[in-house]
């Protein structure tokens, strides 16, 4: 997944205050919103498959509690403005972590269930990789339209994007 931090803007802007109480002073505050609460999600996404090692249980209560705060997450971003008339990047953005949300509240699910036994039958084994294979071809496109809608935004504002090292 690739996340982009903005460096540098070349004008000053007025604030834009969101309905979700956030004022954003800059292209590049408005930016690292959304930036941050994705870094959040793909921590939680990291986290995942070290409490699925843990057991079903467990595993099961970090997706709902995952889910819960992704779609926390999908109310803030929804909250805020248009920066300047440009609404894309939050909405590819709302997108995106919609699909986040499906995938705690739905995917890694059936993951779990799957392996909850401790054994895993070839058939199995087939559906799982099924999943993770339908994960990466639907997230993708939302990711990919994200990140187009960011760099045109980085674009319309001034701001140079570099790919963010963690």
């Amino acid at each position: 997944m690739l996340m982009a931090v903005a460096l540098i803007m070349a004008s000053c802007n007025p604030p834009v205050k969101g309905k979700n109480g956030v004022v954003y002073k800059s292209a590049v505050d408005y930016n690292d919103y959304i930036v941050d609460r994705q870094s959040q999600v793909v921590k939680m996404i990291e986290k995942f498959s070290e409490v699925s090692q843990s057991g079903a249980d467990k595993a099961n209560a970090f997706l709902t509690e995952s889910a819960i705060k992704v779609d926390k997450i999908i109310t803030e971003v929804e909250g805020m403005p248009e920066w300047k008339g440009n609404s894309a990047m939050r909405d590819k953005g709302v997108a995106m972590f919609k699909y986040y949300k499906n995938i705690f509240d739905d995917k890694y699910k059936k993951i779990i269930a799957i392996t909850s036994d401790g054994q895993v039958t070839p058939e199995e084994e087939k559906e799982q990789e099924i999943i993770v294979k339908a994960i990466g071809d639907e997230g993708t496109p939302l990711e990919d339209a994200f990140i187009s809608a960011q760099k045109d935004f980085a674009s319309k504002t001034n701001m140079r994007l570099e790919k963010k090292s963690d």
